[in-house]
């Protein structure tokens, strides 16, 4: 953080890893004050943006929710509300997201999700795409994922009609767009039968940009 300080960025991400997360096999979490010095944060680093830390390898929404009854995903929303109340601006949560066809899990993530911004008002929730590719470290067959070409831009109209909160956004990560690019790409050279398909940087700026 203080080498970007040094050459200038501004908005700097606080990316949490496993510093919340006491014992992820039982389930057991800290709390942010314990082991985050915040107003030293404040005072040292213009922080816009909170990443989501790693749960059950990932960061992903459905999992935060399951998360001991959403208590993970509360700590991460109450970092950022007291971020937010000493810089005196809105600060933002990254957290990744898959699409889902469980209607009862997609029922408690509407719920969890306008109740934690409800909670705390001065934070917003970005939706981030992924790459195509999850678990590739884990010793197996890597599993190939959604949410890594346009879902995260569906995702966020149908949480922000489910909720009636606004204060939902993506989160264009242009590595993860770019390793799509290049999946897609591959994919539809492969499968020589398929009409061509070619997506573009320039279409993940323009899907992303509302």
């Amino acid at each position: 953080l203080s080498d970007k300080k040094y050459i200038g960025c501004d908005g700097i991400e606080i990316q949490l890893f496993d510093e919340l997360i006491a014992n992820k096999k039982m389930g057991l979490y800290r709390k942010y004050k314990e082991v985050i010095d915040v107003r030293d944060f404040v005072r040292r680093y213009d922080i816009d943006i909170i990443h989501s830390p790693l749960v059950q390898g990932d960061v992903l929404l459905e999992a935060l929710v399951d998360s001991k009854d959403g208590v993970l995903l509360t700590e991460i929303f109450d970092l950022a509300q007291e971020v937010a109340e000493l810089s005196n601006k809105n600060i933002g949560v990254v957290i990744y997201y898959e699409k889902l066809e469980d209607e009862d899990k997609w029922r408690d993530i509407v719920t969890w999700v306008g109740t934690i911004l409800s909670y705390h008002p001065n934070t917003y929730l970005l939706i981030e795409n992924v790459s195509p590719f999850r678990d590739i470290n884990k010793g197996h067959f890597p599993r190939v994922s959604n949410n890594f070409g346009f879902d995260n831009v569906e995702m966020v109209s149908a949480l922000r009609r489910d909720t009636g909160i606004s204060r939902i956004y993506t989160c264009l990560d242009t590595a993860h767009a770019l390793i799509s690019i290049q999946c897609i790409d591959s994919w539809y050279k492969f499968m020589s039968d398929l009409k061509p398909y070619k997506v573009t940087m320039e279409d993940y700026f323009e899907k992303n940009k509302d």
